[in-house]
């Protein structure tokens, strides 16, 4: 019986196996996305609206409704009261989601959450009837 040769062990860095992304890098894409992805749901609508006038929009709101020039009186008037609690409400609803999922996988100690677990399934049924009875789109 032959036995193989020892070989010296190598750090995965050398070894050529997968690099590690940094939690700071990964973090920063991730806020990178999350601003390009509002600011186009701020742009795309019935009324499309380019980006460079959405951010002109929002600077200049941040002096108050007085201080938007008069020439983007319409687009600010569909930003700021149509799409921006839209925007705003759908990043909560994301947080949300992903912490209530977060938790959830916490508390089971379960790297993911069934559906058959604790009602997973009926509770979302029940959230999709009822926003169905309620009225929503």
């Amino acid at each position: 019986m032959t036995t193989a040769p020892p070989t010296e062990a190598v750090p995965a860095e050398e070894a050529g196996g997968p690099a590690r992304l940094s939690p700071a890098l990964a973090l920063t894409g991730a806020g990178i996305a999350v601003a390009v992805a509002a600011l186009l749901s701020l742009a795309v609508g019935a009324i499309p609206i380019p980006p460079s006038r959405v951010i002109a929009v929002l600077i200049q709101s941040l002096g108050g409704r007085d201080a938007i020039d008069p020439a983007l009186a319409g687009d600010a008037l569909v930003i700021l009261d149509i799409r921006l609690p839209r925007t705003a409400l759908a990043m909560l609803v994301g947080a949300a989601t992903a912490l209530s999922g977060g938790v959830m996988q916490g508390l089971f100690r379960n790297p993911l959450a069934y559906p058959s677990l604790v009602g997973v399934s009926a509770g979302s049924a029940l959230a999709a009837a009822a926003w169905i009875v309620i009225g929503g789109s």
